[in-house]
């Protein structure tokens, strides 16, 4: 289909900040897109890892994502459906809280397939 935009995207962030992005599309164009997110933890994990990350559009929190506090433990989150506003916004994994140490090492990766555009 001509216009249908889908990105993949993956990368990681050591010990993030709160508010830090671990994984960011490029700027997509308005319209409604599925999203289906994957995090996992590496390094030394701690309980406030649990949960500590969350999917946004733009600045827009959409919710908070599952993510395991154990080590090495792939989680794919439930794919859910946003809007990017007119004008266009990235789509992105972020930290909610800082990481609980030094060895914590936050990784996602996203899928955006656009289903209908503004």
């Amino acid at each position: 289909m001509s216009g249908i935009v889908d990105q993949l995207v993956s990368d990681s962030a050591t010990n993030p900040l709160a508010a830090a992005a671990i994984v960011t599309t490029a700027s997509l164009p308005a319209g409604r897109y599925e999203v289906l997110a994957a995090t996992a933890c590496t390094g030394t994990v701690a309980a406030g890892d649990l949960n500590n990350v969350q999917l946004q559009v733009g600045e827009t929190v959409i919710g908070t994502l599952l993510q395991a506090p154990v080590a090495n433990t792939l989680w794919p989150n439930q794919k859910v459906t946003v809007s990017v506003p007119v004008g266009g916004a990235a789509i992105s994994v972020n930290a909610i809280a800082n990481a609980s140490g030094a060895l914590v090492t936050y990784n996602a990766q996203l899928v955006a397939h656009q289903i209908a555009a503004y």
